[in-house]
């Protein structure tokens, strides 16, 4: 099935992250679709990963495949709630560190590592909830090519 997000966002539930992604469904229906399955992350430079302990003890750091603009490689630093990520992120530059990606939104984080960029695909159950319409939760969940017809526009100054 496929649908077009109209809203990303999120919401800390039970202290843990999951993203929301208001859209329309191809059929025409509202959908959510919320995942719970990913945590807030940013990259530093590898060269950087032994100074983070100095700065915030109990930090998940992995490796990672990515490297930066100017070619390093980079490790991924994962933190709990994206609420997280800003007073990290300024301990880290006062010490030196770069943050790389640190700036960007936890939902938008989360389409662009599945490089969703508004029209998606989804397998999974989903169930009709009256005002949502389909919610799915943690679906299969990968980009697509489909443009909705929209009926109205919203415009957020």
């Amino acid at each position: 099935m496929r649908g077009f997000i109209l809203t990303p966002t999120y919401r800390v539930v039970r202290g843990l992250p999951e993203v929301h992604l208001y859209g329309v469904l191809e059929s025409g229906e509202p959908c959510l679709v919320i995942d719970d399955r990913t945590r807030p992350h940013f990259f530093v430079r590898q060269r950087d990963v032994a100074r983070l302990h100095t700065v915030a003890s109990s930090l998940r750091v992995e490796d990672s495949a990515f490297r930066s603009l100017s070619g390093e490689p980079v490790a991924t630093v994962y933190v709990t709630v994206p609420a997280d990520v800003p007073p990290l992120r300024r301990k880290l530059e006062e010490q030196g560190i770069a943050c790389l990606e640190a700036d960007l939104r936890f939902a938008y984080r989360y389409l662009i590592d599945r490089g969703i960029r508004g029209a998606f695909e989804l397998d999974g159950a989903g169930e009709t909830r009256p005002r949502l319409g389909r919610v799915y939760r943690n679906p299969n969940l990968r980009p697509a090519r489909w443009v909705p017809r929209l009926k109205v526009l919203s415009i957020d100054i």
